[in-house]
């Protein structure tokens, strides 16, 4: 995952709140969402992936230090 698409994750995740998987699986099959930000590279990891929760989980899993760095805090996101 690039430092880009970690921080539209983050970014995400933190605009769609508790319902994020829902809301990014929802948003990957119609390939657009609502969110304001950069959708060009949560749509990189979709392609990348494929349309899994289990995969966008597993990068948050294999990026420790990333996800941490970007408001992880081993269960839920944080800040901003």
């Amino acid at each position: 995952m690039t430092p880009d698409q970690a921080r539209a994750l983050s970014d995400y995740i933190r605009w769609a709140g508790p319902e994020w998987q829902t809301k990014l699986r929802r948003d990957w099959m119609r390939g657009g969402s609502e969110w304001p930000g950069e959708w060009a590279y949560l749509q990189q990891l979709r392609n990348t992936l494929g349309n899994t929760m289990a995969a966008a989980q597993e990068l948050v899993d294999q990026e420790p230090e990333v996800a941490a760095a970007l408001g992880w805090d081993g269960s839920k996101w944080v800040g901003a």
